[in-house]
């Protein structure tokens, strides 16, 4: 049975073409993805418990991690390599100490 969803913070992407064309053809922004993991947060805090009072929704934000490393991508989108290692290990931490 399902005990509690998770949502990860948003990643932002590099500025490449896809963003400069008209219209932009991919709105993965730096401003954008804090916004995005902003209104994830107001989320959380509004439902994260349910009317028993159980925790069902949690966060976990890698903006710390992955913030300062937002150009490392191969592909300028997904992070492989120790920046990703890192996240996913931090990703399971809080997975198994949440509990």
């Amino acid at each position: 049975a399902l005990e509690k969803i998770l949502l990860r913070s948003a990643h932002t992407n590099t500025m490449g073409f896809n963003h400069h064309t008209c219209p932009a053809r991919d709105y993965r922004t730096i401003p954008n993805a804090e916004m995005a993991t902003s209104l994830l947060k107001e989320i959380v805090e509004t439902h994260a418990i349910d009317e028993d009072g159980k925790e069902v929704l949690s966060l976990v934000d890698t903006s710390f991690l992955m913030d300062p490393v937002w150009d490392s991508a191969p592909d300028m989108s997904h992070y492989t390599g120790e920046a990703a290692l890192v996240e996913t290990k931090y990703i399971l931490w809080k997975i198994l100490s949440e509990g």
